[in-house]
């Protein structure tokens, strides 16, 4: 208890300087000082489980030990994908003819229909319809597994332990993404990151 309240207070003093240090800076310098934060909760946050599981934890589960994949990194993901919500849908107004992009983002882990999600099927050698992606046992899946692929692609981890690139690549399209790696969408990246620290602990 003692090291925790340490490392807090030291935290806590960290976070005052940094604030200070970044207040009147331009945008670039307050997404550095927003990682910075998250690195500071990450390390002074005991990794005790969360106060509560996230919704489907079942699924999730199943999913991240089939796959072999964080069930953190699945978790912090579809929480800002969807906020949990089996019925999310994006639909695209058009698609990018230069990247070929799928038109529809679809249940709890955003997949992309229909190529993403029948590439991923034809995988396991099963056939999906578009409503399939809305039951959460088969979307999770197809999260564990295209993470499971990403993973392996790109294996660089941050000091944190959080895999930026393989995030990065999820939220592009591995085809995108493998085509031109400079193409990084920093805020969806940050973003998860925030909610990978938030659900610390969580196994």
């Amino acid at each position: 208890m003692g090291d925790s309240l340490l490392l807090f207070g030291i935290g806590a003093v960290l976070v005052f300087f940094l604030y200070r240090e970044f207040k009147h800076k331009p945008k670039d310098a307050i997404e550095d000082l927003t990682k910075a934060l998250d690195r500071v909760i990450e390390k002074v946050t005991p990794s005790a489980p969360p106060k509560k599981l996230p919704p489907y934890y079942d699924f999730f589960k199943l999913a991240a030990e089939k796959w072999k994949v964080p069930i953190r990194l699945m978790v912090a993901t579809v929480d800002y994908e969807s906020d949990f919500k089996t019925d999310a849908v994006n639909e695209e107004a058009e698609a990018d003819e230069k990247w070929d992009f799928d038109v529809d983002s679809l249940g709890l882990g955003q997949i992309l229909w229909p190529k993403t999600a029948q590439a991923l099927a034809k995988k396991e050698k099963i056939i999906v319809k578009r409503e399939d992606l809305f039951n959460p046992i088969i979307n999770l899946n197809f999260v564990g597994s295209l993470y499971n692929e990403l993973l392996k692609r790109y294996p660089t981890i941050e000091s944190s332990g959080f895999p930026a690139m393989a995030v990065a690549a999820y939220n592009a399209g591995s085809a995108k993404y493998k085509a031109n790696g400079d193409f990084i969408n920093q805020t969806y990246v940050d973003r998860v990151r925030s909610r990978w620290v938030s659900w610390k602990g969580l196994q």
